[in-house]
């Protein structure tokens, strides 16, 4: 993760587990769209849920919001060129 990722987070992010857990149907609808993901990191940022996992070198970032429902899929790139075409 490049440290402006880290400091955007660092400074949006509320732990999803001040109050509570993570609700079931968020872990539900995670682990239907990614079941190999491991290490999964939980937070909430802009008021959805965000998964954090490594898959393939790369780090990913799930957004779901309160109602389980996919928003977007955030993965960290290097440089460019390795950008899909």
């Amino acid at each position: 993760m490049n440290i402006i990722n880290y400091i955007r987070k660092l400074i949006m992010s509320v732990s999803a587990f001040a109050e509570g857990r993570l609700p079931a149907n968020i872990q539900t609808a995670f682990q239907t769209l990614y079941p190999q993901a491991t290490d999964v990191e939980w937070e909430q940022m802009a008021g959805c849920y965000v998964a954090e996992f490594i898959a393939d070198g790369q780090e990913i970032d799930v957004w779901f919001n309160k109602q389980a429902e996919w928003v977007m899929t955030e993965t960290d790139v290097e440089s460019l060129e390795k950008v899909p075409a």
